[in-house]
Parts: structure tokens; sequence; C-alpha cells
């Protein structure tokens, strides 16, 4: 997954693109971001910011209310999407 800068991360995450070895060793692009997510919100706003980014509603119900809450608690949106995951991921992964 960290091949190309340029990944599209949104539509990768929409899809719920699976990068396991395998269907039985899945994992699901969705599940990663999520924690990168996770690990920004414990880091910057403790387990307030969990409680509220559990809050946020489902992504596959209500995908425009999702964003809008993950919006007020993270500043990611729709918009810059890629852009954010992209900096969460290189931050991750770029100190090892």
């Amino acid at each position: 997954m960290l091949d190309n800068t340029k990944k599209d991360w949104l539509k990768l995450y929409i899809e719920r693109y699976n990068f396991g070895e395998s269907r039985e060793k899945h994992l699901l692009v969705t599940q990663f971001i999520n924690a990168l997510i996770i690990e920004k919100v414990q880091n910057e706003k403790g387990d307030a910011g969990i409680i509220q980014l559990l809050n946020t509603g489902s992504f596959r119900r209500n995908k425009e209310q999702f964003f809008n809450n993950l919006d007020k608690i993270t500043g990611i949106n729709e918009d810059n999407f890629n852009e954010k995951v992209s900096a969460l991921v290189k931050n991750e992964y770029g100190k090892k």
C-alpha cells in the first residue's frame, strides 16, 4: 500500500479495499485508516475525543453526517481526505 504516494485513499476507503494476504487474512484499508485516525484523536484529544469519534455515526448509513462529524473532530473531510490520510501514513511509517 505504501509503494505509491498518490493513492486515492478515499476511493479505497469507500470500496473497503482488502490488502491482506487473502480473504481469510483480510486487512481492509478502512480498518487501517480508522486506526490511524483513532491514534490521531487519542493523541490530540484523549478519551473524550475517542468517544466523540465513536459517535460520528455510520459511514455506510449516512456518509455526509459521518464526514461532517469527522471534520469537526479531526479536520478530515471528503475534500481533504487523501491529503490528510497521506500525512497520517507518512507520519506513522516515515518514523520507522
